[in-house]
């Protein structure tokens, strides 16, 4: 930021700290509605049977080397919590007193990118039920048209989980970009402009994504705060236009001024 004043830059360093603030708040309510949800589908698929998410055989046959990774850390976390000199928890009571802890007590204690390697490895047709769930989020902004697949499912999970490890750790978010593109869901990204041939890297394409995770209340307040910090910080800047840090997050040029007579 060439002949930019002390002000604009502590401006500009704390809308990069309040949007983060915004997307991990965001992301840690989707984080919850994905754990809800799985541990449900999980737990009425294997409803009979004891630490059903240690046996191999609920999980997909294709990937029994890294099914192995997900049980193990499944033991290590029981473990962790069942030791003599450990403190009272869900873990330890269930284990205690039914011999048994049930999914969605244990999956509580998975981090995102543990519950990402969960999803990841669960039976296609399961992770299909969890997907036809996960619409009535999505429903509640748009007509469905098209399938909500697990490609989907696992691509937006995995890059929202690297924009929740920026949030978290309070790296820098603007210029972040993601690994990899998300896998193209024409309901959604068509009626945001866009395309199929488009990168979907920025932070503005998590933006779009969580409205598969949150409630229109959950999503409202997210737009809300972004277009507040947005339209503070346009007020803010002398020697750089706001469609420059909207470029940064991959925000379309002026959104915040086509945003203001919108409802969400």
């Amino acid at each position: 930021m060439q002949n930019a004043h002390f002000n604009e830059i502590s401006n500009l360093y704390f809308f990069d700290s309040q949007i983060k603030s915004a997307f991990l708040d965001a992301i840690l309510v989707a984080e919850n509605h994905i754990k809800y949800i799985v541990a449900y589908k999980f737990a009425e698929k294997y409803c009979n049977e004891k630490y059903s998410f240690l046996n191999s055989n609920n999980y997909n046959q294709n990937n029994i080397l890294f099914v192995g990774s997900v049980i193990s850390n499944f033991s290590k976390i029981i473990r962790d919590n069942t030791k003599p000199n450990s403190n009272d928890n869900p873990i330890k009571h269930y284990k205690d007193k039914y011999g048994d802890v049930p999914i969605w007590v244990i999956i509580e204690y998975l981090d995102f990118g543990g519950l990402l390697y969960f999803v990841r490895n669960l039976e296609e047709s399961l992770i299909n039920d969890i997907c036809q769930v996960l619409l009535s989020f999505l429903s509640q902004f748009i007509r469905i048209y098209n399938q909500f697949t697990p490609k989907m499912l696992i691509s937006f999970m995995d890059n929202i989980r690297q924009v929740r490890n920026v949030c978290a750790h309070d790296s820098k978010l603007l210029d972040f970009k993601t690994k990899q593109n998300l896998v193209f869901y024409k309901d959604i990204h068509t009626p945001s402009g866009i395309k199929v041939t488009d990168k979907r890297t920025s932070v503005y394409d998590i933006y779009i994504i969580l409205k598969c995770f949150l409630s229109e209340v959950e999503y409202k307040k997210l737009f809300n705060t972004i277009l507040k910090r947005i339209k503070y910080l346009d007020n803010k800047l002398d020697s750089i236009s706001i469609n420059v840090i909207l470029n940064s997050l991959g925000f379309p040029e002026d959104w915040h001024l086509s945003m203001v007579s919108q409802k969400q």
